[in-house]
């Protein structure tokens, strides 16, 4: 009895585990999903622009993101005045999504002192809350 009691149980957990699992793995959020939606929207009024963006990385785990681009931009010199951008972004209580941290390609963040401070930051808070792999991207 007690063997088919093991049995049971391992068959469980074995089924059960990779759904749990998969709950908790960082991800990218899928192109044309409200939660990718949320998370570049948060990034746009960061920046105060409604510019689309060529998404180089973006990953998200708990309330948790991580996301690495560039503004898409007619406007040859909004290209140039926010360039690359790198941003950590997290899930609010209420569901919204708001940027915690941001640097960007801008001539007044541009020194190499302030973007490797900002990837410190990033990877210390990420650590503390155990979701490190959402910044795989080789820049960090």
């Amino acid at each position: 009895m007690k063997k088919v009691l093991l049995l049971i149980s391992i068959i469980v957990f074995a089924l059960a585990g990779p759904v749990a699992a998969e709950e908790y793995r960082a991800h990218t959020p899928k192109l044309g999903s409200q939660e990718r939606k949320n998370i570049m929207n948060a990034v746009r009024k960061e920046l105060k622009i409604n510019n689309q963006f060529n998404v180089y990385y973006l990953k998200a785990k708990n309330n948790s993101a991580y996301f690495a681009g560039k503004v898409i931009s007619t406007d040859e010199q909004a290209q140039y005045d926010l360039g690359n951008i790198r941003a950590l972004i997290e899930k609010q209580n209420n569901g919204s999504w708001k940027v915690v941290d941001i640097w960007t390609l801008a001539k007044e963040t541009a020194s190499v002192e302030q973007r490797m401070a900002f990837n410190e930051r990033v990877r210390k808070k990420l650590k503390a809350e155990g979701t490190l792999e959402i910044i795989l991207d080789e820049s960090l």
